[in-house]
């Protein structure tokens, strides 16, 4: 007579695991929880961390722009005439660039009723070479740049150990960026302001020889009423005229205003939002430390039960 199997003999994984679980649970689960308090009580030891904000657009061209007949003149020359600037996408890459970087670096900040120097704050001692590159590193990583096309809005956060002083390097960050971006447009308008007046001597001599031409002919000619070929000929060297006029008073108002932007001190950027901080710190996050500890906590037991201790305890055995 056949014995009935015995079903606790049976395969079953639930069962089996809901059994291993049980028989380990110290392991599997109250070493993860301890080491998930640990990780709490560790973001009361590691040094807080707040993060300022600030929120800007790209400052308009607001250089006079031109008439449209003379735009489409100037274009032919390839002077661009009233152009809005640059977009989001250039103030992020040069806010991450190296120059802007090694402004702030070497800057000094008022915050919490004292002067702190940047490099202090990133934990480096002197101010050599060596340590402004040193510096830059370290400051890059504390810099976060996000972009909206859409709104045309750059997004600048940076982070310190108190709000205030985040606060100040937000601010710091800014001014080096307008300082940077300034020198660069002042310097393409005197790129700008050199061509538009060589293209105006140019054009200013063109037009002065079209003048004399017009000259000499009504001078050959005393009376061309009589003659539609004489008529179309002095129509003809008008309308040279009154073309090169325009393209002369074209490029000497591109100068112009070339001129007026290398020298007026308006800031390339305009805020939306100015530099400021919550006083609700962003590291270390008491939630994120203890997940992380709790789970890799669990990892490491479970490897070691499940993985490690199979293979390694045959060998002790044999020994």
């Amino acid at each position: 007579m056949a014995v009935p199997a015995d079903p606790m003999d049976d395969p079953n994984p639930l069962r089996d695991g809901v059994q291993e679980l049980m028989r380990r649970w110290r392991a599997l689960i109250a070493l993860p929880l301890l080491a998930a308090v640990v990780g709490v009580l560790l973001t009361f030891v590691v040094p807080k961390q707040y993060e300022g904000v600030a929120i800007f657009s790209p400052a308009e061209d607001v250089s006079p722009t031109l008439p449209g007949n003379l735009q489409s003149i100037a274009a032919q020359f390839g002077v661009s005439a009233g152009t809005k600037g640059y977009n989001v996408y250039y103030f992020a890459q040069v806010a991450q660039s190296r120059e802007v970087l090694r402004l702030v670096a070497s800057d000094t900040l008022e915050a919490d009723g004292q002067r702190v120097p940047v490099l202090a704050l990133l934990d480096v001692d002197d101010t050599t070479a060596q340590s402004i590159e040193k510096g830059i590193r370290r400051l890059k990583d504390k810099l976060i740049v996000r972009t909206d096309d859409q709104a045309d809005l750059v997004t600048l956060r940076t982070r310190a150990p108190s709000p205030a002083t985040a606060a100040a390097l937000t601010a710091a960050v800014l001014e080096a960026l307008n300082t940077v971006t300034t020198a660069s447009i002042r310097s393409g308008g005197s790129a700008e302001r050199r061509f538009a007046e060589a293209q105006a001597d140019s054009a200013q001599g063109a037009l002065r020889a079209a003048e004399n031409q017009h000259r000499d002919f009504l001078s050959a000619n005393r009376s061309i009423a009589s003659s539609p070929a004489l008529q179309f000929e002095d129509a003809r060297l008008r309308r040279q005229i009154q073309i090169r006029q325009d393209v002369f008073l074209a490029l000497t108002n591109q100068a112009q205003a070339a001129k007026l932007r290398e020298v007026r001190n308006t800031p390339s950027i305009s805020l939306i939002q100015p530099p400021q901080a919550s006083p609700k710190k962003v590291w270390p996050r008491a939630s994120v430390w203890a997940l992380f500890s709790g789970i890799g906590a669990f990892t490491i037991m479970a490897a070691w039960i499940y993985v490690l201790s199979p293979l390694l305890l045959p060998r002790g055995r044999g020994s």
